[in-house]
């Protein structure tokens, strides 16, 4: 590694969120190495032995983390290991063996679900209530306090990004907007598709805004809890009508149940403030699914999750 390399250090490096580091970070002006994590983030020595192996680390990414609600509320004792011990984990490594001269700027990718969804529409600030519903939202929320602790008490160099609602092809088939392809793609001829929650919103954002975001926040070293949107409150059954039109299938009704309906979408005052003023695009979102004809893999599920 040259002394001109920025290293920065990833957990998580082969879920959606790592590979769409690799593959948008720029490189403009910036010589970068990214070391993946490739131990066990439950166990302390591994995270030790993998931070104190790397000579020089400029940045620590943390995107390692137990996703899907369902797979989260199977096993809540692991989900809590992953999301709230490997944080905590991360963050008592590097008070443990660096100091505050050469810690690394230390990013934990939080969510939305920390918040609380409300039936009216309602843009969420940095210091709106924790407040989560699901198993998932709890153990990212802890993760969150740790963060603040350590970083108030500790001074570690933390920025903590709360990334709301994304999608990808390489999510599992749960997810909302991979689950409605799979839905409308298999539905019968002249279907008539009642589908719970559509009348709610949500703020989408693509992975490559994400890793966009991130590496502003990066280049400035910025530290606290920053919101990661777009500032829109985007109608969900807008989604599902878009996705019928890119899948050709006219011939299918989508029905709103009117029930399951909730608001969430980010305030991002914080984010427009450094310079980043990042917009939603329905075509940018979704056409990344319909590249390659990569629908014929998102297979049918019987549950439509909104996140």
């Amino acid at each position: 590694m040259s002394s001109n390399t920025i290293c920065i250090g990833v957990t998580g490096s082969t879920g959606v969120l790592g590979r769409a580091l690799f593959k948008n970070w720029s490189h403009a002006n910036q010589n970068v190495e990214f070391v993946s994590f490739k131990g066990d983030i439950k166990n302390q020595s591994d995270v030790n032995d993998w931070l104190c192996n790397i000579p020089k680390i400029n940045g620590l990414l943390h995107f390692a983390a137990m996703v899907p609600t369902s797979d989260v509320d199977k096993d809540p004792l692991k989900a809590f290991h992953v999301n709230t011990l490997g944080t905590l984990n991360i963050l008592e490594a590097c008070r443990l063996n660096f100091t505050k001269e050469t810690c690394p700027w230390i990013f934990i990718a939080s969510t939305s679900h920390v918040y609380a969804s409300t039936s009216q529409k309602q843009f969420v600030t940095e210091t709106s209530p924790l407040n989560p519903v699901s198993t998932y939202g709890v153990t990212k929320a802890q993760g969150d306090q740790w963060a603040e602790v350590y970083r108030s008490k500790y001074n570690l160099p933390i920025c903590t990004g709360r990334i709301f609602s994304y999608s990808d092809p390489n999510q599992a088939a749960s997810f909302f907007i991979p689950s409605l392809i799979a839905k409308i793609k298999d539905a019968p001829a002249d279907a008539r598709l009642e589908i719970r929650g559509l009348d709610g919103t949500r703020d989408f954002i693509t992975v490559q805004q994400i890793i966009e975001t991130i590496q502003l926040l990066f280049l400035q070293k910025a530290i606290g809890i920053f919101n990661i949107g777009t500032g829109t409150a985007v109608s969900l059954f807008d989604i599902a009508q878009s996705v019928r039109e890119k899948l050709g299938r006219s011939d299918v009704t989508i029905i709103s149940t009117g029930t399951d309906t909730h608001h969430l979408a980010a305030n991002i005052q914080k984010l427009n403030d450094i310079g980043l003023h990042p917009t939603f695009n329905i075509n940018t979102l979704l056409d990344s699914f319909f590249i390659d004809n990569q629908t014929s893999s998102i297979s049918s599920t019987n549950k439509t999750v909104i996140n």
